[in-house]
Parts: structure tokens; C-alpha cells; sequence
């Protein structure tokens, strides 16, 4: 397709939020830092929330947890933390080299033994209630409850306020021309699939990369139909949301003859076919490209960029190196005035894991409101140890909220954010596209 009608966006990438600069990485802080940096960040909104709900109720707000009055009403904030005898904690895993072997990826870590806890720079106190049944907590969510200490020294919850929706996104740079939309996806899976993905059928491989060919047409306008080809001419960016290449089979799954040879072979050329798939796209519009938890980079949020030159390690990309974003995961995206937010979707899997909550739209709505995209690290999700601010809490609403790697497509608004599940492309090779004026979404399959 001719540059020249291809839709150009107006960009801002200058927010990088969750990129650490080099030489800035320590790993000497503890991580109650950060749930100390999470705690001033949202106290302040919460605050404003509970005395302006619990106003009529006329009772005080206690400062620290450990300073509650035993029968006396009034209302506390902190950081709820989850006992849950299914857990298994970050730490113990680092220690131990291994996750908790009998717990199978992405199943349920919830059980009628878990408890709940508040805790504060003053000390933790158990919440007890019919109220919290409904609202589906996972470890190191913020909020305010109102009720009163019982003679056993638990605190009686009869209502829980929450920050709330962030300010609205900064709107700069907006363009009033024709829609342009950016296309989103995730989970190209290059290379061999674990055991762990919903796929493990090889025969399925060829299908796949039949869909990866019919994907790199559309947007390249050659192929579809007329529609499809006036769909892609308003592409203005392409954001890939993690796990590019595929996990490798774990080592009781081969034949240990063949570990070392094979492994190497399959993941030499599942790069090699991934970078060529990058740079075709990259050539015809803007790429951004997130890691996820397969690709090579970091396991700790935020994961920092791959490095472009294990995809082409030949030279720059062809039209220019600048057409290729590699980015943080999770990302800060402008377009046309409108903030995305994306992130390749471990923190809403490891929430799922960590509540009694099965709906995953549901989740979203929640972090939106908890003002947190990645309560349960560093708990039960690895990241790194920050200390003074939280980068994962939402000063702002964005305005498109992109999640990959879900079990299907799914999308809703949320208050004015644009709420989108990417399935894996993998499994499901389907994009999104979101119209920047009107946050609109339309679907593209490419079956075979």
C-alpha cells in the first residue's frame, strides 16, 4: 500500500513510565516499600471517598489500624493482604528455584480456608463480614472500610469504599481528520508451545502460519476484500501485546537425546521467523512490540524492552529503525490524543488465580477502580522492588485498555475507557481494531 494513503496518527510516545533506566536497578530495597509507596499514593483518594460516602454515618476516621477503639464505629484505610494456605509466594519460589509443582498453571488458588487482613505502617488487623463476600479482594488492593472492632479483636466490615476512577487521561495532540484505528494482538507463539498453552496439537503449526501470512496481506493492503483494504489504508499503528515467541517445552516433554540440538534449532528459527514478521510490518506502519511472560527479557513487572537486534541482528529495519517500538510491559501508548494502556496480561492472570471471581471482565472493571493494574506483586507476581512510587497505580483513566493473552476477545466501556481481552493469536488468530475518535471496535479474523 502507498504511504501516501496510508492513515497517519498523531504521536506521542514521550511517557515511559515503566521503563527503569540503566544503572538505576536496585534489588537491595524490601518490598514492604512498595506497599508503603502504594498506601501514600491512594490514601489520599480514598480518603476523599469515604468521608464524602460516610458522611451521614458521623463517625471518625481512625489513622492507624492498631488504634481502633473496641465497639466504636468509624472507618480505617490500608492494604488488604489475602491468607490463603494455596498461595504460593514469590519469594519461596526464588528460593526454591520452582513454583509450587502441584498447582497447574493459570488454576485456582482460592479455598473456604482463606482470610482477610487490613494492614497499615502501624500493624494488620483480620476484617470479618457478610459485606466482603461480594467484592472479590485480592492481596494488596487499597481500600476503606467502615465498621467496628468485635470483642475477638477482628474488625466488623459493614461497607468498603474503593479510590475510584482515576482523572481522565491528558489529552494532547488530538487531530479532528478521518478515524485512524490501531490494531492490536498478542500471542504470535513462534516457535514450540508448552504443554501449559491451550495448544499443544503440532498439527495445528501450518494453520497458524497460513494465519500469520493472511495477517501481514491485510495489513499491507494486498489482501481481503475492498473493505478490508479501506479497514487497513486507516491503520495508523500496529501494538503486539506479548508472548511472541512461545515457551519451550519443559524438559521432561522431550526426549532428553534431543534437548539440547532441537531446542536450539526450533528457537534459532522461531526468532529468525518472528524478526521477519516484524520487519515486514514495521515497514508499512508504526510497530509497538510488548514482551510477555515467553518472550526473552526479564520475568520481573515491569518487564523491560527485548532488544530489537536479537530479531535483526544484520542491520537496521528497512524504511528505518524508527517504525519499530520496542516496549515495556506494561506500556503507556498515545494516539491522536487518546492514552492507551497495555500490558500483556500476567497481572490480570495471576488476579484470576488469586479470586473467587471467574469472570475476567469483571477483573478489568475492577482494577479500573482499585486504581491498580497489578495488585497481587509483588506477592504472588514477580516485579521489581520499588521504593517511593508504585509505577502500576493509575494516576489517570486511560482511554483504551488493552489486556493480551486472555482465553477469548472480549470488550466493554468501563466509565470512558475502551476495555479490550486480546485472545492469542495462536489460538484464536484474530486482531482488534479501535477506532482513536470514537473507541469503536471492529474485529478481524483470519481463518484458514
Amino acid at each position: 500500500m502507498d504511504d501516501e494513503y496510508r492513515s497517519r496518527a498523531t504521536i506521542d510516545d514521550s511517557e515511559k513510565s515503566f521503563k527503569l533506566l540503566a544503572g538505576t536497578k536496585h534489588y537491595g530495597q524490601q518490598f514492604d516499600t512498595v506497599y508503603a509507596a502504594r498506601l501514600n499514593q491512594l490514601r489520599p483518594a480514598l480518603l476523599e471517598n469515604a468521608q464524602e460516602i460516610w458522611r451521614k454515618h458521623k463517625v471518625p476516621h481512625v489513622p492507624r489500624v492498631l488504634d481502633v477503639v473496641k465497639g466504636h464505629p468509624c472507618y480505617i484505610i490500608g492494604t488488604v493482604y489475602m491468607e490463603m494456605p494455596l498461595k504460593a509466594n514469590v519469594l519461596e519460589d526464588i528460593a526454591q528455584d520452582h513454583a509450587l509443582a502441584m498447582i497447574p498453571v493459570q488454576s485456582k488458588r482460592t479455598s473456604d480456608k482463606d482470610s482477610i487482613m487490613l494492614e497499615d505502617e502501624s500493624g494488620r488487623v483480620g476484617l470479618i463480614g457478610d459485606a466482603l463476600a461480594k467484592e472479590r479482594l485480592v492481596t494488596g488492593v487499597n481500600i476503606a472500610v467502615l465498621g467496628s472492632e468485635t470483642d475477638s479483636g477482628e474488625f466488623q466490615v459493614e461497607e468498603v469504599v474503593y479510590p475510584g476512577l482515576a482523572p481522565p487521561s491528558h489529552i494532547f495532540n488530538a487531530t479532528p481528520n478521518e478515524s485512524s484505528y490501531c490494531v492490536f494482538l498478542s500471542g504470535l507463539c513462534f516457535g514450540e508451545i508448552a504443554s501449559t498453552s491451550p495448544e499443544t496439537d503440532p498439527t495445528l503449526k501450518p494453520d497458524r502460519l497460513a494465519a500469520v501470512s493472511l495477517l501481514l496481506d491485510w495489513i499491507s493492503g494486498e489482501g481481503g476484500s475492498e473493505r478490508d483494504r479501506e479497514l487497513a489504508r486507516r491503520v495508523s499503528r500496529v501494538v503486539i501485546a506479548g508472548d511472541s515467541l512461545a515457551a519451550p517445552l519443559i524438559e521432561d516433554e522431550r526426549d532428553s537425546s534431543k534437548v539440547s540440538s532441537s531446542a536450539n534449532t526450533s528457537l534459532r528459527q522461531a526468532v529468525i521467523s518472528l524478526g521477519e514478521t516484524l520487519q515486514e510490518i514495521a515497514r508499512t506502519v508504526p510497530l509497538h512490540v510488548l514482551p510477555g511472560a515467553s518472550d526473552p527479557t526479564g520475568t520481573a513487572l515491569p518487564q523491560q524492552p527485548m532488544p530489537s537486534w536479537i530479531f535483526n541482528p544484520q542491520g537496521q529495519l528497512g524504511g528505518g529503525s524508527e517504525a519499530l517500538y520496542m516496549e515495556s510491559n506494561p506500556t503507556w501508548v498515545h494516539s491522536n490524543g487518546k492514552g492507551i494502556l497495555v500490558h500483556s496480561g500476567q497481572p490480570l492472570n495471576d488476579i484470576y488465580m488469586h479470586s473467587v471471581e471467574d469472570e475476567r471482565m469483571s477483573m478489568v472493571r475492577n482494577t479500573l477502580k482499585w486504581r491498580h493494574i497489578a495488585p497481587t506483586a509483588p506477592d504472588t507476581l514477580w516485579s521489581y522492588p520499588f521504593d517511593g512510587q508504585d509505577p502500576f497505580v493509575l494516576d489517570k483513566t486511560p482511554d483504551v485498555y488493552v489486556i493480551g493473552n486472555q482465553p477469548a476477545f472480549g470488550t466493554e466501556m468501563v466509565g470512558p475507557t475502551r476495555v479490550v481481552l486480546l485472545p492469542r493469536f495462536a489460538t484464536q488468530p484474530l486482531i482488534v481494531l479501535v477506532d482513536m475518535a470514537t473507541l469503536g471496535v471492529q474485529t478481524v479474523e483470519f481463518g484458514v
